[in-house]
C-alpha cells in the first residue's frame, strides 16, 4: 500500500505539470546511489521517514462478517509517510528547480485530500489520503540530509497521512448472537432493617 500511494501522487504531480509546463518531472527515487552520486533527474519522490498515527489508533480487534460473525484480527496500523520531494535539473537549472517545488507546493495547497471513492487510480486499499506539509527546523533538515548521504538540494516535505495496515490473519472467531434468553433466576428481596430506639 505505500508504493501504491507513491504512484498515485507521482501520477497525479505528473499529470498537472503536463497541464502548467508541459513536463513530467517527478519520479520516485532515492537521492543517491551508494557512491553520493545524485539520481534525481528533474524532480525526486523519496520516502524519509514512517511513522504510526497513535492519536487515532484502533483497539477494536473483532471485525464482523457478511454472514453476522465475528472474526479477531490484530487492529490496524494507521501510518503516516514523511515524503520529500528534492529538485535537481543540473548545475545550471537553480530557477527551474524553484519552480518544480512551486508548482508543488500550488497543487497541494489546492487539493491536499484523494479519497478512492472518488479518485478511482487510488488503490482500494487506502481509503483516504491527506498531504500536511511538514516543515522541520534547520537542524533537522540538516540531519535528514546528513542520514540520506547527500548535500542539501531545494527540496519541500509532506506528510501523508493515513496508510492503514490490516493483514487478514484470523487470530479467533466468535458466532453472531442469535436469541437472547431471560434470566430466570430472579429474586426479589427486600432488606428490612429493625430500628432500634435509643433507651432514654
Amino acid at each position: 500500500m505505500i508504493e501504491h500511494a507513491l504512484v498515485f501522487l507521482k501520477d497525479r504531480l505528473n499529470g498537472h505539470f503536463e497541464e502548467t509546463m508541459e513536463d513530467s518531472p517527478v519520479d520516485i527515487r532515492n537521492i543517491v546511489d551508494d557512491k553520493g552520486h545524485y539520481q534525481i533527474e528533474k524532480l525526486g519522490l523519496t520516502l524519509v521517514g514512517i511513522e504510526e498515527e497513535r492519536v487515532l489508533k484502533q483497539q477494536n480487534a473483532f471485525r464482523k462478517l457478511a454472514s453476522g460473525d465475528f472474526i479477531k484480527v490484530n487492529p490496524e496500523i494507521k501510518l503516516n509517510l514523511f515524503l520529500l520531494f528534492s529538485a535537481y535539473s543540473g548545475t545550471n537549472n537553480y530557477r527551474v528547480d524553484i519552480t518544480y517545488l512551486s508548482e508543488i507546493l500550488r497543487f497541494f495547497q489546492a487539493q491536499n485530500v484523494f479519497n478512492s471513492n472518488i479518485h478511482t487510480d487510488l488503490d482500494p486499499s487506502i481509503s483516504k489520503l491527506i498531504l500536511e506539509l511538514h516543515t522541520p527546523t534547520f537542524e533537522q533538515t540538516n540531519n535528514i540530509w546528513s542520514a540520506l548521504g547527500a548535500k542539501y538540494l531545494p527540496s519541500v516535505m509532506y506528510k501523508a497521512k493515513m496508510i492503514i495496515v490490516q493483514e487478514d490473519f484470523i487470530l479467533g472467531s466468535e458466532n453472531r448472537i442469535t436469541d437472547v434468553y431471560p434470566d430466570v433466576k430472579h429474586y426479589d428481596k427486600v432488606e428490612h432493617t429493625e430500628i432500634v430506639e435509643p433507651r432514654s
